[in-house]
């Protein structure tokens, strides 16, 4: 039987099943695979001075701390007094900080920039340093009452944002970050891409 189309001309090429139109379209998506989506952080605005250069603008941090899970349970107490005495805290703090958190959790003393990085570090048993991004000024002191801070909103802030905001978020907390924060906060981006299904979704 031969298929015609509104017109009464032949339905050439037409897919009666739609799963075999994303087939034609999408040769990668089968029964073994399936397709994942992606949100990334939106990317926070930069704040400029007069002349257009970047005053504050998002720029590479560096969490310098200990890998509990690199180490036995005897050397957390030792590493970890030997991390906080280079970075420059309280050593019983930080030891009671890493006695409460899990035994393969990675346990923040410090986050500064990479030049702050004390050159011993690396020689302490179980430290580790994972680099982040933050929105920051040129230097941690520079203008920051007028121009402000970033980071987690409040509950309260969560909670006036009409489902706009959630804990992921970062908003503008002070200063001018927080006056232009709707024009800083910018726009997550959406992707996809494939992965292998798992075995037990997989329909036979």
């Amino acid at each position: 039987m031969e298929l015609l189309d509104e017109g009464g001309l032949p339905a050439l090429g037409r897919c009666l099943d739609p799963r075999l139109e994303v087939e034609h379209h999408r040769p990668e998506l089968t029964d073994r695979t399936r397709l994942r989506h992606i949100q990334k952080e939106a990317k926070r605005g930069a704040i400029n001075d007069s002349a257009g250069l970047a005053i504050v603008e998002e720029r590479a941090l560096f969490e310098v701390g200990l890998d509990k899970g690199s180490l036995t349970e005897a050397e957390w107490a030792g590493a970890a007094l030997q991390i906080a005495e280079l970075m420059g805290i309280n050593g019983t703090d930080f030891q009671a900080k890493v006695a409460a958190n899990g035994p393969k959790a990675f346990v923040v003393a410090a986050t500064v920039r990479q030049e702050n990085i004390p050159a011993g570090i690396v020689d302490v048993p179980g430290s580790h340093v994972n680099e982040v991004t933050a929105v920051v000024g040129p230097t941690d002191t520079f203008a920051a009452p007028l121009l402000g801070t970033v980071g987690q909103p409040t509950q309260k802030m969560i909670d006036e944002s009409e489902g706009r905001l959630s804990s992921l978020d970062r908003v503008g907390l002070s200063g001018l970050q927080s006056r232009y924060d709707s024009e800083l906060r910018g726009v997550p981006s959406d992707g996809s891409r494939w992965s292998p299904a798992r075995a037990s979704r997989i329909r036979r």
